[in-house]
């Protein structure tokens, strides 16, 4: 059986519509196995055509823009680790 697609499946793939159709009835909770939240992959993403989209979107439906990884970095520290200056403002 196939697994049905996530939000975090949709930040992926670059997918912007899902990505919005997705964040009506996803969870501020959702995270991946390494505690990082939509933000943070979204800035992980191997950047596509819409990835700037993609971010505002789940940067303006983000409650806290704060939280950390398992490993305790910020969707901020993400961003500069990998040099995405356009996310950083």
């Amino acid at each position: 059986m196939k697994k049905k697609k996530t939000l975090l499946d949709f930040i992926r793939m670059g997918r912007y519509d899902d990505v919005v159709a997705a964040l009506e009835t996803a969870s501020q909770d959702d995270i991946n196995e390494f505690g990082q939240t939509p933000l943070m992959i979204a800035i992980h993403a191997t950047p596509q055509k819409d990835s700037d989209k993609i971010f505002k979107a789940i940067l303006d439906w983000t409650r806290d823009v704060n939280k950390k990884d398992v490993d305790g970095y910020s969707a901020f520290s993400h961003a500069v680790s990998l040099r995405r200056v356009n996310y950083i403002d």
